[in-house]
């Protein structure tokens, strides 16, 4: 504080001693103390200065040495997400919404990829059933970011081919047979998921318009609880599709395997068992151990060229019943017990189908009308796919050709017929006509013309003679003044007594008693 002192301004002040207490006085002149004040002021003012001085240098360093990294970011930001940075927003704006702008396109990748996550799986399945897969580190990732999760290394394909569409069949018209397939294996996915329940996972994809399941067991089941799992599985989808949709399933599987790598060959497996279908036939249930034919005594092939001419024999001779018992009997010792293999049993189709065809077109040359249509039947035999249809299409051909020869030899033998009756009627007067003449006309045995004129038209051919003879006779003795002798002689017949000996035979009485009463 100021105060007078002695009639001069002094500056006074004092501290107080934390020890005593005492309180200790200075008195200074104020001209003195003001001078001292006036050096500390400028002391501050020059230290206050040397602080922005040196700090404003480190905030220039500081800056420049890690500003540039800032700078360097946001420029690469800019080309990497097409933003233009013009300097007149902050940096930190900027950032802001670079950032922004990644999460937004991460969200939209994302949801890009929700959509596209099927297929991408489905590619996934397709390559590991293939074989194409990955080393394990990256196949594992693979599976993992697709959400396959494998409970064990027990692996089966099973592979379903849709034989007859039933409900569906109204979806293969306008087009939309793609469409229908698309969902039948959608419903087929939905049901297998369902039958496995928790006894086994499944994975499908289509393959070659075939459904592709791989099945992975739990680690704990034995193998006959997975044998059993899988025939359940099996049965519950073909009985569901056959009871609710009326749709006929064939199902092969593989065999099952301890080995992720093991995948590709049980799909290999089940084409080869889903192949064997062309013996089978199909809605069956076809195991690949169960196709394997080295497990089975020797088969061989049986179509043997004696087989094939007593074949083609008895279809050109019209004879279905035989026909068909020599069908059977080939069937039968080619497919019986454990049947011949798939190449085997194609090339056996062709070539039932090729001495078919060689049979229709023989039987065509020989027939007085052609046999077009029937041959071109005979096409749906090359495109059969399986051996029971085939059986049952040859014997539906068998039976129209044979039928068709039957009545190309009743028209033929009808058209025969029929010039025996004109040949008769135009020779009737013709002492020499009889059987014998008839048989070397139509280059015929007697006995075979005969038997074969009476069981046409009932008569006897020599009785036709006979009655067309007699009918004549019997107008010349109504009506002429002719005697017995001129008589037989102008109907044909050489030897009077003949002519009397027939006259009594049909008619009971002689020629001679005839005229009488006519007249």
């Amino acid at each position: 504080m100021y105060k007078d002192v002695q009639e001069q301004q002094a500056a006074v002040s004092y501290i107080t001693s934390k020890i005593t207490g005492w309180k200790y006085v200075s008195v200074l002149p104020a001209s003195l103390f003001n001078e001292k004040m006036q050096y500390m002021r400028k002391l501050i003012w020059i230290s206050i200065g040397m602080c922005f001085l040196v700090g404003g240098v480190i905030c220039v360093l500081f800056l420049r040495k890690n500003y540039m990294p800032i700078q360097v970011m946001l420029q690469s930001l800019s080309h990497k997400f097409g933003l233009r940075f013009d300097g007149g927003s902050s940096e930190y704006s900027f950032l802001q919404g670079a950032i922004q702008h990644y999460f937004t396109e991460k969200e939209d990748m994302r949801a890009r990829l929700d959509q596209h996550r099927n297929t991408i799986r489905a590619h996934l399945i397709r390559r590991l059933l293939k074989g194409s897969i990955e080393k394990e580190a990256l196949l594992h990732e693979s599976l993992a970011a697709h959400h396959i999760e494998f409970s064990s290394d027990r692996f089966v394909v099973i592979l379903m081919s849709v034989d007859g569409f039933g409900k569906f069949e109204q979806y293969g018209q306008n087009g939309l047979s793609d469409q229908k397939e698309q969902m039948l294996h959608f419903i087929l996915t939905n049901v297998l998921v369902d039958a496995a329940a928790d006894d086994a996972a499944i994975y499908t994809t289509e393959m070659n318009d075939v459904l592709a399941c791989i099945v992975n067991f739990h680690k704990s089941d034995s193998e006959e609880r997975e044998r059993l799992t899988l025939h359940r599985i099996s049965a519950q989808v073909r009985e569901f599709m056959q009871e609710q949709m009326q749709v006929e399933l064939t199902i092969a599987v593989g065999e099952v395997y301890s080995d992720i790598y093991g995948i590709a060959q049980s799909y290999h497996e089940a084409l080869d068992a889903l192949e064997y279908r062309i013996v089978l036939g199909s809605g069956q249930f076809i195991r690949y151990r169960d196709t394997q034919l080295n497990q089975a005594p020797p088969h061989h092939y049986y179509f043997p060229l004696s087989v094939e001419q007593q074949l083609i024999y008895v279809v050109k001779s019209g004879n279905y019943a035989k026909a068909e018992a020599l069908i059977e009997d080939i069937f039968q010792k080619n497919f019986a017990g454990h049947p011949v293999s798939v190449p085997l049993a194609k090339c056996l189709m062709y070539n039932m189908a090729s001495t078919m065809l060689n049979t229709v077109d023989e039987v065509s040359v020989t027939g007085k009308r052609s046999l077009e249509a029937h041959l071109l039947d005979v096409e749906p035999l090359l495109s059969c796919e399986h051996v029971p249809q085939m059986k049952e299409q040859l014997k539906e051909k068998l039976s129209q050709v044979c039928s068709w020869i039957q009545a190309e030899k009743r028209d033929h033998h009808r058209y025969l017929i029929e010039d025996v009756q004109r040949y008769i009627e135009n020779h009737l007067h013709d002492p020499n006509l009889n059987i014998s003449m008839i048989g070397d006309v139509f280059r015929m045995t007697p006995s075979y013309i005969s038997r074969l004129y009476k069981d046409h038209t009932g008569e006897a051919l020599l009785d036709t003679i006979n009655r067309l003879r007699l009918a004549e006779a019997k107008s010349l003795l109504k009506h002429n003044k002719l005697t017995v002798n001129e008589v037989a002689g102008r109907v044909g017949y050489a030897d009077v007594s003949t002519f009397v000996r027939t006259f009594k035979k049909f008619e009971g009485i002689t020629p001679g008693a005839f005229q009488k009463a006519a007249q």
